[in-house]
This record gives structure tokens, sequence and C-alpha cells, in this order.
């Protein structure tokens, strides 16, 4: 016959087996729920450890690309100082070279063309005012009127007035009603060519990167 304390240690047992199968099953549910909650954190870590990266890689990217804009800009910049230093000592050369011109016999020559082009393109005027340099009214005084009269200008019709302005040479002139004017003049002459040559001037820094530091 079993006894009351046979029963309990059998019900016991029971009970121990019952609840031991029960917490294995309970442990390996916590264990698969860690392992899920560890494999998302670690995804999540992963996703956050690459997003990290690449932000940084585009941060660093951006940085990169404004530190070679800036570094261009600031090239560009240099080479438009150094056109405009070499522009401006160009062109104060080329305007004492012009001042020299005016002194040589081949001045004489070019004086006489660009009268003679100038009365031709205003022939057929009633009046017209040339103004010239004090200078040449007085050395090429004859000469004016001789061109003049080839060109149906007679003393009257014409009038010789002093350039109020730096000219350095040539001829302004203007008819009567001075509904028509044309700058003949070696500075007008040299304002025309100044953009093309301050072009030349860039074109060559930008080419040869001359630039200095």
């Amino acid at each position: 016959m079993i006894t009351i304390e046979e029963k309990l240690n059998v019900f016991t047992k029971l009970v121990f087996e019952r609840i031991q199968e029960e917490s294995k099953v309970l442990l390996k549910e916590m264990e698969e729920k860690n392992q899920q909650i560890i494999e998302e954190q670690r995804e999540k870590l992963k996703l956050q450890s690459e997003k990290l990266i690449n932000d940084m890689a585009q941060k660093g990217e951006t940085k990169k690309n404004q530190m070679i804009a800036k570094a261009n800009m600031d090239r560009k910049i240099k080479i438009l100082e150094k056109k405009k230093q070499l522009l401006g000592k160009l062109l104060q050369e080329l305007q004492e070279k012009a001042l020299a011109f005016t002194a040589t016999s081949a001045y004489d020559d070019f004086f006489r063309k660009t009268l003679e082009e100038v009365l031709d393109q205003l022939r057929g005027e009633e009046e017209i005012l040339l103004y010239i340099k004090e200078g040449d009214i007085l050395r090429y005084q004859t000469v004016i009127g001789e061109i003049a009269n080839t060109f149906g200008f007679q003393p009257g019709k014409y009038s010789l007035l002093p350039a109020e302005e730096n000219i350095l040479g040539g001829v302004v002139a203007l008819s009567g009603n001075h509904r028509l004017r044309i700058d003949a003049s070696l500075s007008a002459l040299l304002q025309e060519h100044e953009k093309m040559v301050g072009q030349m001037l860039y074109n060559g820094l930008e080419k040869e990167g001359e630039v200095n530091e």
C-alpha cells in the first residue's frame, strides 16, 4: 500500500517535471526572443553605422567639393587681378607709344589718311567741325586746308577747333547740326582695342595658369 509520503513524492516529482518542462519551453522562448531582439538591435546598429559612414562620406565629399570650388574661385580672382594689372600696364604703354608716334614722320601719313576718311564720310554736309589737337592744328593747317578743299569743304564750311580732351592724335569730327559724329582719334582707337587686348590677356593667363601666389 502506497503511503501518503510516497504519494507526495510522486506528485512532487510530477509537478517538478512539469515545471521543469515548462521552464525549458519558456527558457527556449526567452532565448529565441532575446536572440531576435539582439539580431534586431544588431541590424539597427548596422544600419545606423552605415548611415553614419555614408553621412560622413557625403560630408567629406561636400567639403572636398567646397574646397575645390573655393580654390577655383580664388584662382579666377587672381587671374582677373593679374589681368587687370597687366591690362593697365599695357594700356599705359600703348598710350605712351601713341604719344611718341605723333612725333614721327609716320604720323604725318596717318593723320592725312585719317582726315581723308573722315571727310569722305562727311561729304555733302553743309558745315563740319573738326576737333584736333592744338599742336596738330598748327602742324597740319596747310595740309588740312588742301584735303578739305579736295572733298568740297572750302574755308567757311569747316571749322578747326582745339580738342577739349586728350585725344592723343587724329581727328574728331561733327556735322554742323551735330547729327553725325565721327571719332577717329588715337584714344578712340586704343579704346576699341582695349576689350580685345583684355580678352587676349585673359585667355593667355587662363591657358597658362599664370597666377602669382
